[in-house]
């Protein structure tokens, strides 16, 4: 006897809708309405909606595990409620799943903590509920990449204020050797970093391949981020890498305004060399008329120079000079920038030597002492000068 496969499919489809009613029937039937945008269980929307008396009509269930994964409708993953409360910034949702018994703050999914996805996100309520929750796990990271770092790498001034004024945290956690600093100053965020370089125990100049923050910030020409480091107390100014100051690095790019944050700081060497090029050679070499007017308006020494050899050595007008077309037709603004930087340079060597000769006044003792203080030669000249009188 055949039996036609009408018979099987029939029952089978009343029996799923049967059961779905059913499970529906013995769901939330409250309000709000849960608006199930996805197939999925209920508990998981009302996480995912914010819909809080659900949260809590499941939460208050005898047996419901509040650390149970079900299948996202969204994903098709398995997932837990308080991951997506925290990732969709239910701050009042999260504040149930805080106050729960038994509750797993740190489970993670695919490794990441509900804590780390709300620091991503840029949700600072539910982060500082979770913070400052006993059991939660600051600095657990994701793949070496901490809660912290994360918000500090997308700006989110308001976690990282959290974060930290938080006991526990690790300001100094690196990832791939960046601190949070490093990040948030390579990426330009002046917020982050002013609320970092302000915490006590954060150690300003830690390298990542030997760059400082202050080093990557001026590289990357974020003036409002180099203005901040400048100014904090403990920044080494002068720190290299690979013999690369900040200063020489962001003469190099042309970053006029932050050339004239670090050139007016004090504790800055306008001078320092990498491979014996200072600051000032090098934005001559490259062009930066302003550059080289900011570093001249400075302090910086225009006659030091290059020794390339053994025997010969330029000075940054030499350089500037080479660099400049041989005619002004084949690049006119070129030729005329360098031009410019030239006699700039020269009549900066000019008043470098008329500023240094130091004056010989015979008749001022006081000026006369302290000269000799530096130079011992001048306390014969002056014997010599003084005596000569005595023998006529």
């Amino acid at each position: 006897m055949r039996v036609h496969p009408s018979c099987f499919f029939y029952p089978l489809f009343f029996l799923s809708i049967l059961a779905t009613w059913s499970a529906r029937a013995s769901g939330w039937k409250g309000e709000p309405q849960l608006e199930m945008t996805y197939e999925e269980h209920e508990f998981l929307a009302a996480c995912r909606e914010g819909n809080v008396p659900a949260v809590e009509y499941y939460l208050g269930q005898d047996g419901f595990d509040p650390n149970a994964n079900f299948k996202s409708g969204a994903s098709g993953n398995m997932m837990f409620g308080l991951f997506l409360a925290a990732e969709n910034g239910h701050d009042k949702v999260v504040r149930i799943f805080a106050q729960t018994e038994g509750i797993d703050l740190n489970q993670t999914k695919d490794g990441v903590t509900p804590l780390f996805m709300a620091c991503q996100e840029g949700h600072d309520k539910v982060v500082k509920i979770l913070a400052q929750t006993d059991g939660i796990h600051l600095n657990q990271a994701w793949n070496g990449v901490t809660p912290l770092f994360m918000a500090s790498q997308q700006g989110h001034d308001k976690v990282v204020k959290i974060l930290a004024q938080t006991e526990g945290i690790d300001l100094n956690q690196t990832w791939n050797g960046a601190t949070s600093l490093y990040q948030a100053s390579k990426n330009g965020h002046d917020k982050v970093v002013k609320i970092l370089a302000q915490t006590d125990g954060i150690d300003l100049n830690q390298t990542k391949d030997g760059a400082t923050p202050l080093f990557i910030a001026s590289q990357e020409g974020h003036d409002k981020v180099v203005q901040i480091l400048a100014q904090t107390e403990g920044i080494d100014l002068n720190q290299a890498w690979n013999g690369v100051t900040p200063l020489y690095r962001t003469s190099y790019d042309g970053h006029v305004k932050v050339v004239e944050i670090l050139a007016q700081t004090a504790g800055i060497d306008l001078n320092q060399t990498c491979d014996g090029v200072t600051a000032l050679f090098i934005a001559s070499e490259e062009g930066h008329e302003q550059v080289v007017k900011i570093l001249l308006e400075a302090g910086a020494d225009p006659a030091i120079e290059w020794r390339y050899s053994f025997v010969f050595s330029k000075k940054p007008r030499t350089q500037a000079r080479i660099m400049r077309p041989l005619f002004r037709r084949m690049n006119p603004e070129k030729y005329d920038i360098q031009t410019r930087i030239i006699n700039d340079l020269k009549t900066a060597e000019n008043n470098w030597g008329r500023k240094h000769i130091l004056p010989l006044n015979y008749h001022n003792q006081t000026h006369y002492d302290s000269v000799s203080e530096r130079i011992p030669l001048l306390n014969e000249m002056q014997r010599l000068y003084i005596s000569a009188p005595s023998k006529l």
